[in-house]
């Protein structure tokens, strides 16, 4: 660990959180609409990373808000391994 170096945890402020949350199926449907929410299925949110730890908390607190905000239902997915990788792998060949 290197002195001197901010060891405060990772904080967002609620209005930024929100403007992303808000933004976020705008930049779906603008994307061709590929993107669009749909009401059959609940929306798999992926967490590249073991449950339990700072990550996977911030995930579902990510995926409240979105469940909240869309009201659709949000699933939290932990996908663990390769560094984030297989979490990756598994979001870019989802359809």
């Amino acid at each position: 660990m290197r002195k001197g170096r901010d060891q405060r945890p990772f904080r967002i402020s609620e209005g930024r959180f929100e403007t992303a949350v808000r933004a976020s199926p705008r930049a779906g449907a603008r994307a061709g609409g590929r993107a669009g929410l749909s009401a059959a299925k609940p929306i798999r949110f992926v967490v590249p990373f073991p449950p339990g730890g700072p990550l996977d908390v911030m995930g579902r607190g990510i995926a409240q808000k979105l469940q909240e905000t869309w009201g659709q239902p949000v699933i939290v997915e932990n996908r663990p391994g390769a560094g984030g990788g297989i979490g990756a792998e598994l979001v870019a060949k989802s359809d």
